[in-house]
């Protein structure tokens, strides 16, 4: 039995004691909870995603050589999203939930704004034990910045000072 997060290995006992120092994750970059930026180098937008969502999202509209265009069957009305269109067939026209692929047409078009992914991954929700270990990587990481930040600037403001009184200038012998 496989799942996307659970893979089953099989190997034998000399295998095992090969690899026993590794730790196996899976291949695909976790979305960082705390916010992320487009993975891909060539990606023009500064935007940083705060939701795994806001992320499929615009790769979907930029990292795909095509898109899917969702056409109202009752009046040509088109959407990028196919819940939108649903959701316009069910209250503009009425139709009911069950008739609604019957006036749903999905067009596929070329994706003018595409940009070459190179080898990057869409990252993937983490569990909460990853969450939790990349928040606390981060937050020690913003600690060391910020104890950093303070004692170059407390040395910077005192060294400034003494220059100024010209202490440092000075022969205590």
């Amino acid at each position: 039995m496989c799942d996307d997060d659970n893979v089953q290995l099989r190997a034998d006992e000399q295998e095992l004691q090969q690899f026993h120092h590794l730790v196996i994750r899976p291949a695909t970059p976790i979305f960082n909870p705390l916010g992320q930026y487009c993975p891909v180098r060539r990606c023009s937008t500064l935007y940083k995603y705060h939701t795994l969502r806001e992320m499929h999202t615009h790769w979907q509209y930029l990292h795909q050589s095509t898109r899917q265009i969702f056409k109202c069957g009752k009046c040509r009305k088109m959407f990028g999203i196919k819940t939108r269109c649903s959701r316009h067939l069910s209250f503009k026209h009425l139709v009911r939930e069950d008739h609604i692929h019957k006036f749903l047409q999905t067009i596929v078009t070329p994706n003018v704004d595409y940009i070459e992914t190179r080898g990057a991954i869409l990252p993937r929700l983490g569990t909460p034990e990853e969450n939790a270990e990349i928040i606390d990587r981060e937050k020690r990481e913003a600690s060391r910045k910020r104890e950093e930040e303070a004692r170059a600037s407390l040395v910077h403001r005192l060294t400034e000072r003494l220059e100024e009184a010209e202490i440092l200038d000075r022969d205590f012998s």
